[in-house]
């Protein structure tokens, strides 16, 4: 983290952390969350569209966040056709 955290910011930080790592349809392993003041910042990258939406509509949901800011990319797996 690195950056000083409010106790609000720091409890929203660590229950969205675990809901996303806990949550069957969502690969987080490649995201990263960022908490300013309630706003949400998601940085990162998903391997589908729908799963960037997906993350920010729990997000936005959740109590005590006030924003989001969806930064993650999509990023496909490459598959190579012979």
């Amino acid at each position: 983290m690195g950056k000083y955290l409010n106790s609000r910011d720091l409890k929203i930080d660590d229950e969205v952390s675990e809901m996303l790592r806990l949550h069957g349809e969502v690969d987080c392993s490649n995201i990263q969350i960022e908490v300013r003041d309630g706003e949400v910042i998601l940085i990162g990258s998903v391997p589908e569209a729908k799963m960037k939406f997906m993350v920010e509509d729990l997000i936005c949901d959740y109590p005590g966040v006030r924003d989001v800011w969806n930064l993650l990319r999509i990023k496909h797996n490459e598959t190579i056709f012979p």
